[in-house]
This record gives structure tokens, C-alpha cells and sequence, in this order.
């Protein structure tokens, strides 16, 4: 009986001591994880691109719902940056310590192509202009959509090259008007050159006041 004790008390002394070494295992396993997201919607930016670099340098992507992961990372001082075609590049420093997974949501600023998101009218302007410049790396098209009897649009439709500029006007026509106030969409989209595919839309919120 009294061996049958010592030997029980050695079995558990014996894995107390194997699961106390997998805990100690674990101690050395750190990283980071987070989501991308728009800093304005607060909605997730899928498949940006998120660079660590500091003691350990790699990168990855987001998945669909805007989350990244790094694991099994050093301890250290880090620099995270998120990139996205159409967002400023954002920059994030962070320490990473000994067993220490760290959540670090980053927040992306849009890069409008268009000068402004609002054009105000009042009661005594009729014509306004949005600037629209190509931030891409390729040269696009413009497709103006004002669906109101009462305002028309001139523009280059055509060719809009890397880095170069065009100017939307919009005209009132006041005597179409038969409400006092009006607040409705304007729809800038940017097209591929020569294409019909949108490449992004951006709403212009026109107001005007009778």
C-alpha cells in the first residue's frame, strides 16, 4: 500500500512537472493581430497590406473582414504600417513584450480623388467646381451622374493620365426649381480608361436653397 501511494505521488509530482514545462513553452510565443479599418465608416479595409518592422520583419494581408495576424514574433520595439491603394499610408509604433499577443487596430484616412465632398449652393451661387486628380497608377475616365433636371455638368470624360487634374463644373438652372431647399447626390465615378468597369464612386452632397 505504501509503495502504491509513493508511486501515485511520483505520477502526478511527474506531470505536474511535463505540464509546467509546456506552460513555460508558451512564455516565448508573443505577436500582434488586429483589423484595418476606414477612419471615417469605421468599416474594414479587406486585403491591405501591413508591414512589421523592428526586431522581426515580415508583412501580411488583410482577409475579407479587414483582420491581420502576426505570431510567433521576437520581443521589441516595432513599426507597423498599413498600405492600401486610394488611403493615406498609416504608421503605428508598438513594444512587444514577453508572452504579450497585443490587438492594434489601425485606422486608414480615405485619399479623396476629388476636391471636396460638398458643394453649397445657397441661394445666390450658380455654378461650382470639383477638382478631380488621377492618384493612381493608371489613366482613368470620369462619369458624372446628377439625375436632376435642374443641374447639368461639364467635364473631360476622357483620359485622365497619373497625377493630372480636370475640373467638374456644375451649373444651376434656378428657374427649374420648385422646392426651397434641396440636399441630393451628386456621382462622381472614376472608370478604367476605355472601360466600363467603375474603378470607385465617390457622392458629392449638393445643396441648394431657392
Amino acid at each position: 500500500m505504501k509503495n502504491l501511494l509513493i508511486a501515485l505521488i511520483a505520477s502526478g509530482l511527474l506531470l505536474l512537472f511535463f505540464s509546467c514545462e509546456t506552460d513555460f513553452s508558451n512564455l516565448n510565443k508573443q505577436g500582434i493581430y488586429g483589423i484595418v479599418k476606414d477612419n471615417k465608416t469605421q468599416e474594414p479595409i479587406p486585403f491591405a497590406t501591413v508591414y512589421l518592422n523592428g526586431t522581426s520583419n515580415t508583412n501580411t494581408q488583410t482577409d475579407a473582414n479587414g483582420n491581420y495576424r502576426f505570431e510567433n514574433i521576437n520581443t521589441g520595439d516595432y513599426l507597423l504600417s498599413a498600405e492600401k491603394e486610394g488611403y493615406i499610408s498609416t504608421f503605428v509604433e508598438q513594444t512587444v513584450l514577453l508572452s504579450n499577443f497585443l490587438r492594434v487596430d489601425i485606422s486608414m484616412e480615405y485619399r479623396s480623388m476629388l476636391s471636396t465632398d460638398v458643394l453649397d449652393f445657397g441661394s445666390d451661387k450658380d455654378e461650382l467646381e470639383i477638382v478631380v486628380t488621377n492618384l493612381l497608377n493608371e489613366t482613368v475616365d470620369l462619369d458624372v451622374e446628377e439625375n436632376e433636371h435642374w443641374m447639368t455638368t461639364n467635364y473631360n470624360s476622357f483620359g485622365l493620365d497619373p497625377g493630372e487634374s480636370d475640373i467638374i463644373t456644375v451649373k444651376l438652372h434656378r428657374f427649374m426649381l420648385n422646392e426651397d431647399n434641396y440636399s441630393v447626390p451628386l456621382i462622381v465615378n472614376i472608370v478604367e480608361d476605355f472601360g466600363f468597369d467603375i474603378i470607385e464612386s465617390n457622392v458629392v452632397t449638393v445643396n441648394v436653397t431657392r
